[in-house]
């Protein structure tokens, strides 16, 4: 948050000073991002009361990083998606090696095949939930599709095409990144899919009720 202050001497005389007051001495928004194809690209920039110029930038996983960086220290750096067959998840990290502190975003890139939407939301004592639909789920599959909570807290379980995820709404998480795979019932092809949850989950009730108004904007935002 910023505060303005304003100091006034005896004689009247005036001036101000903005003050801003940040949570975290390290900080990488956002939290979760999602690219199209090859060649996409976004800027990373990590917030620090440190010294940004001495910033340290890595993936978390090199050896199987699809994408690149422009640069590995400073403030800012540009990831650029790479080739990927359906999509692929790279996580980068920022590291303040005065503090110490190391912050981390995930980097979604690729092709979202399977449209994947939210169908309801429920508030529990100790759990919340979220209803989650593969778009063709009017449509039997041959074989039984799979659910994975790829990176974040919950759980989930499957119904077919669709599927119960389940999260503690004090979990430390901002976000859970959930992975459909299947075969799609028509074109008889394996297809990937995936949606991004921003936590808590009852937090967000309007945006995701804004999805279920228009299927046609939860299939162009299914994946971010």
């Amino acid at each position: 948050m910023r505060h303005r202050v304003k100091a006034t001497t005896a004689g009247g005389a005036s001036g101000y000073a903005l003050l801003t007051v940040v949570r975290e001495a390290l900080s990488l928004p956002p939290l979760a991002y999602h690219l199209g194809t090859e060649g996409s690209g976004v800027d990373l920039m990590a917030g620090t009361t440190e010294d940004a110029s001495k910033l340290i930038w890595s993936f978390k996983d090199e050896d199987n990083a699809k994408g690149t960086l422009s640069a590995r220290s400073g403030a800012k750096v540009r990831y650029t998606a790479g080739k990927v067959g359906t999509f692929h998840v790279d996580v980068v990290l920022v590291h303040d090696p005065k503090t110490k502190l190391t912050r981390e975003t995930c980097l979604v890139s690729g092709s979202n095949f399977a449209t994947i939407y939210v169908t309801h939301v429920e508030e529990g004592d100790k759990e919340h939930s979220v209803h989650l639909m593969v778009a063709h789920a009017r449509v039997a599959e041959p074989e039984p599709p799979t659910w994975e909570v790829r990176f974040g807290p919950g759980q989930i379980s499957a119904e077919g095409t669709t599927s119960v995820y389940k999260v503690d709404p004090k979990a430390s998480e901002h976000f859970a990144l959930i992975v459909y795979k299947g075969t799609h019932p028509e074109l008889g092809v394996e297809e990937e899919g995936f949606i991004l949850l921003p936590l808590p989950l009852t937090q967000y009730k309007t945006a995701y009720g804004k999805l279920l108004e228009n299927k046609a904007t939860a299939a162009s935002l299914g994946g971010h």
